[in-house]
């Protein structure tokens, strides 16, 4: 069962699906709901208190189907749509030592980088780097090695919605690592000569649930509870969507963060859009 989280339509089919019912017994619930449900400001620390009884019954549904496969939403700099789509979405150290856009991007900076024992060497101009004789960063943490948090992963946002810039936990214009290697030499241009060339896609890709982490619960909960966490997600969202006019009010949004040694086939990628800045709002476009 797949949680198809790329629009409002998509959403919606998906729930019907997942309770058993028809789409408009899914609408006529949120027309008769959506407001309570938006009033208990659900986030992730009070989004299990969300109760899906009511909806089940709402829906005559016994039991619900569980989901195994989700939709994540993910930000990417890239020069061109074309390119985007030539590569998979990857983890780090994939991505710093295969011939990619950003390896390659890196390599005209003089760096290059090799994967050994769970951990990334970073070398710039065949000399190995000692980041702790530069500038303070997050690279402990992202390259691996000891007291290292092995923070490789891909990660994404669980549904298509604007954000605010302040807010945002993934960099725009430039990857993050980018950013954390200009952090540590004071070479600004290292991120921004990239960023010039670059737009900002959201990336909408398919993954397998086992793959994927909600807002890091994987060691405490299993497949079922996962699958109604998600659902519990999706029914703060739409009633989210359905009443954006009326209440115009940022929903809180989960980031999925998929398992550190999986890279995302682009045949997965299933739609690309582009993002705007308009302060303080970041604008998900449909081209």
């Amino acid at each position: 069962m797949l949680l198809n989280t790329v629009n409002f339509l998509e959403l919606t089919q998906s729930l019907a699906n997942i309770f058993s019912t028809d789409e408009k017994d899914v609408l006529n619930y949120f027309q008769q709901y959506a407001i309570e449900i938006i009033n208990e400001n659900y986030n992730e620390y009070t989004i299990g208190y969300l109760d899906l009884e009511l909806i089940k019954k709402f829906c005559k549904c016994n039991e619900l189907r569980c989901i195994d496969e989700i939709i994540v939403n993910h930000v990417a700099p890239r020069e061109n749509q074309e390119l985007l789509m030539s590569e998979d979405i990857m983890t780090l150290p994939k991505a710093l030592t295969t011939n990619t856009a950003l390896s390659r991007y890196l390599k005209e900076k003089k760096f290059e980088f090799i994967f050994v024992d769970n951990q990334i060497i970073a070398k710039r101009n065949g000399d190995v780097i000692d980041w702790s004789k530069l500038k303070q960063s997050n690279l402990f943490v992202r390259f691996g090695g000891p007291k290292s948090l092995n923070d490789f992963n891909v990660n994404g946002y669980l549904f298509v919605a604007d954000f605010i810039l302040d807010h945002c936990r993934g960099w725009l214009g430039s990857p993050e690592i980018l950013k954390s290697i200009a952090n540590a030499y004071g070479e600004f241009s290292i991120a921004d000569d990239y960023a010039e060339k670059c737009r900002n896609y959201f990336v909408s890709f398919k993954v397998p649930l086992d793959m994927a982490d909600i807002e890091s619960t994987d060691t405490f909960i299993g497949k079922r509870q996962k699958s109604d966490l998600l659902v519990k997600y999706s029914i703060n969202a739409m009633a989210h969507y359905l009443k954006a006019g009326k209440r115009n009010k940022d929903f809180y949004n989960p980031i999925i963060m998929l398992k550190r040694d999986y890279n995302v086939p682009h045949a997965d990628i299933i739609k690309v859009r582009s993002l705007k800045i308009d302060y303080p709002k970041v604008r998900v476009i449909d081209d």
